[in-house]
């Protein structure tokens, strides 16, 4: 899998649950677009995936992994998968994307 999510599951600090449980698999080649209300995590999940989350907010469950690489906790092979194997577009796309290219 390009990136496999089981069970993920978000929270802030104090406890309070913000997303999840959760689970998606995406394939190598394969593109997905998020859609939902304001506020459902659609932003957390991607942070997630990255493994740069906001402060305040700690993954209480799940695992995270890309090209077989955990992503929801350092490693040595983190790095070289973002941006590179995986990246995503900000929720604005009139900025992130050149409507040129």
């Amino acid at each position: 899998m390009a990136l496999e999510i089981s069970n993920l599951r978000l929270a802030r600090a104090d406890g309070h649950g913000l997303l999840g449980p959760l689970s998606l698999q995406v394939k190598p080649g394969e593109r997905v677009g998020l859609v939902g209300e304001s506020g459902s995590g659609k932003s957390l999940l991607v942070q997630a995936a990255f493994g740069v989350l906001p402060r305040g907010v700690r993954q209480e469950g799940g695992a995270i992994t890309a090209f077989g690489v955990p992503m929801d906790r350092p490693h040595p092979q983190r790095d070289r998968i973002r941006g590179r194997r995986l990246a995503w577009v900000a929720q604005d796309p009139q900025q992130a994307l050149n409507p040129f290219l």
